[in-house]
């Protein structure tokens, strides 16, 4: 599972991370299909998480995997 994936499904799905971090879930889907949250709307997830008690941090953030 993608870090992407780990993320969202923390917020619980894509429709609940959609109306959670207040973007439409066709964004949400985006980031899902390019594996990457834009540097742009981390801070917009973050502070989501915080708000609704999602165990995520920073770090989460940023994809672990190094390409061999």
């Amino acid at each position: 599972m993608s870090h992407i994936a780990i993320i969202l499904a923390r917020f619980g799905n894509v429709r609940e991370a959609a109306r959670k971090i207040e973007r439409p879930p066709s964004v949400i889907q985006y980031w899902r299909t390019q594996n990457r949250i834009p540097a742009t709307s981390q801070a917009a997830v973050l502070a989501a998480a915080e708000r609704h008690g999602v165990d995520i941090s920073a770090a989460d953030l940023i994809p672990t995997e190094v390409a061999a």
